[in-house]
């Protein structure tokens, strides 16, 4: 008998032995399903064509495949690559392999999400989303019967959902600010599908009772090229410059420390910062920054965890009304944010 050049697939070995790819997968199982003589043909045949077995190719038979899918949109965060790394561990600890799709664009996703669908995975998670509505993740959570946890909060889908509450995040740096005395604070790099975020902002405004200022509110994009063209710009055009500023993100901070520290003021005697997220960059940068810990470690836990009690379960997994889960953020108070003390 001829050998393949290329991998043998299950697929192979059922053409050759006229038999249908459910019967090779019982038959190399040593299935007593499959009489002794079809087995031992269906051996032969896998033998001859080096058949070397696949997890992923037997879970499009047995419809357990042992592994999830990973749909990531991380850009240049190091929190969400940090977030994908957990999860990944996490699953392997688990006896999970993990297919991993690290999207740019919507496109991209959708067309990850689609091929996670043919591949017969034991489930999918996939985000982040923030506030939003995703027609594509609600579609195949309603239409697949595929387990789902969607990274994000958003009350307009009913996906199990695993979030940080990053309103609570934003709001305790502006109280943070305010409680060192500080009056006149902008929010530097808010994108603007960030209404939730925006909203801590405010809510710690109106509970200290300090004013709003909309002109220091600057949209941007959390990176660090953002954050030291925002600030530049603001150095530059804005008069008079508010003397604390909550970034969007570490990253954001980092690059408006920069801004600052060419334009010849300090931080934090001329300005405090704080950024969110607690990336490694922020310990380290001069001064360190204050910032939240968002516990990436308890969220790639509940994440899978969520993920696998549905797997697990053992009726329809649809039907286990999970609840969504908020991870709690934490305060960490470092070097970037001072007492007011503008003369």
């Amino acid at each position: 008998m001829k050998r393949f050049e290329k991998k043998a697939t299950i697929k192979d070995i059922a053409r050759m032995g006229g038999v249908s790819i459910s019967t090779v997968s019982c038959a190399l199982n040593n299935s007593p399903k499959v009489r002794p003589e079809k087995r031992d043909l269906i051996q032969s045949i896998a033998r001859q064509l080096n058949y070397v077995p696949h997890d992923l190719a037997r879970g499009l038979v047995t419809g357990n495949s042992r592994t999830i899918g990973l749909n990531i949109g991380i850009g240049d965060n190091p929190y969400l690559v940090k977030i994908s790394d957990k999860i990944i561990h996490i699953a392997r600890e688990n006896g999970y392999g993990v297919l991993t799709s690290i999207w740019q664009d919507d496109e991209s996703r959708k067309k990850d999400l689609n091929m996670f669908i043919q591949k017969s995975l034991n489930g999918i998670i996939s985000g982040p989303i923030f506030g939003g509505y995703d027609s594509t993740l609600e579609n195949i959570y309603n239409n697949h019967s595929i387990p789902m946890v969607m990274i994000g909060n958003s009350e307009y889908m009913n996906i199990p959902q695993i979030g940080v509450d990053f309103r609570k995040a934003i709001f305790l740096v502006t109280e943070h600010l305010i409680k060192l005395g500080h009056k006149e604070i902008g929010y530097l790099c808010m994108p603007p599908p960030a209404a939730d975020w925006l909203g801590g902002f405010k809510d710690s405004l109106l509970e200290y009772s300090v004013k709003y200022f909309p002109e220091w509110c600057i949209e941007g994009l959390g990176t660090l090229k953002e954050g030291y063209d925002k600030m530049n710009l603001l150095l530059k055009s804005a008069s008079p410059l508010p003397i604390a500023f909550v970034c969007h993100n570490d990253l954001c901070a980092c690059g408006a420390l920069r801004a600052l520290n060419e334009a010849g003021l300090k931080v934090p005697h001329d300005m405090s910062l704080t950024g969110v997220d607690n990336i490694e960059a922020g310990m380290y940068c001069t001064p360190s920054l204050t910032t939240v810990n968002l516990k990436e470690e308890d969220f790639a836990i509940q994440v899978f965890n969520q993920l696998k009690k549905q797997i697990e379960f053992t009726a329809d997994h649809k039907m286990m009304n999970l609840p969504n889960i908020l991870i709690e953020p934490e305060l960490i108070v470092r070097e970037s944010t001072a007492p007011y003390n503008r003369a």
